[in-house]
């Protein structure tokens, strides 16, 4: 099996792609009008671009299957792969070890017929089940994950949608059943809610109860809001912060 290709997804953060360096052989993925300043910050990485026609991430993702076929792909603000299962170690992988942990998983999930892979959603050591150091079963974050193209997953026609990850890993579920995830590893991500650029520019309130009403309607029960120190979560409150989050927080549960 060749190497699945590794991208970066950026929009409007010429000036702070931290994911240049995480992941060694990995390109800039960018809206063509936005070439020059990505250029001009001179990340000494590969840079391909997309139409500037291909607005918001979702028809970018779409766009990136439909040109690239199987690959990886991660945001623009990521710290590190970081090693969870050993807090002793050095934390975060090399460029080439990343690259290469990247593709060993790739190998695997293809070996297992699962279309949608990746690594732990949580880069704390405590998370780690030393009983579970792979899943076959829940949700993949769409901060970094890898996907293949002869699957039947697609993301929303939404430009606008702020939760494509959830809709991909539930029409995942329906179709493929399972996923891969190495949970030894996890993509560590600088906190980014109130950033610019990205999908920050039209993330607000009414846009996350909206996604996750329309994610009710479709799934149902298997999409399930986040309760909060044993409480049921509250959607009165309207605000979002990095520490406290937001009450349209949400987990996917599979049924089986």
């Amino acid at each position: 099996m060749p190497d699945v290709p590794v991208f970066i997804v950026s929009h409007k953060r010429a000036d702070s792609v931290r994911s240049a360096h995480v992941v060694a052989g990995a390109k800039l993925c960018i809206p063509v009008g936005q070439l020059a300043e990505y250029e001009a910050a001179d990340y000494g990485i590969e840079i391909v671009t997309h139409p500037d026609e291909v607005v918001g991430l979702s028809p970018k993702r779409n766009w990136m299957l439909d040109t690239y076929g199987d690959h990886f792909v991660m945001d623009d603000d990521i710290k590190g792969l970081r090693r969870i299962y050993d807090q002793d170690l050095e934390p975060h992988l090399s460029p080439d070890d990343a690259y290469e942990a990247i593709q060993a998983t790739a190998y695997v999930a293809r070996q297992v017929g699962a279309k949608l892979w990746g690594f732990s959603n949580y880069p704390m050591t405590y998370t780690y089940d030393v009983f579970k150091p792979f899943k076959t079963t829940g949700y993949v974050n769409g901060m970094s994950f890898g996907i293949f193209a002869d699957s039947k997953l697609r993301f929303p026609d939404d430009p606008h949608s702020v939760v494509e990850d959830f809709w991909v890993s539930a029409i995942n579920a329906f179709h493929h059943r399972y996923i891969w995830q190495d949970t030894r590893f996890a993509f560590e991500q600088v906190k980014t809610f109130r950033q610019i650029g990205g999908v920050s520019d039209y993330r607000t309130m009414d846009k996350e109860r909206e996604d996750y009403e329309m994610l009710v309607r479709y799934f149902g029960d298997a999409i399930q809001l986040k309760r909060r120190g044993g409480r049921p979560p509250d959607t009165s409150v309207e605000r979002m912060s990095a520490s406290a989050g937001h009450p349209f927080e949400k987990t996917l549960r599979v049924p089986w």
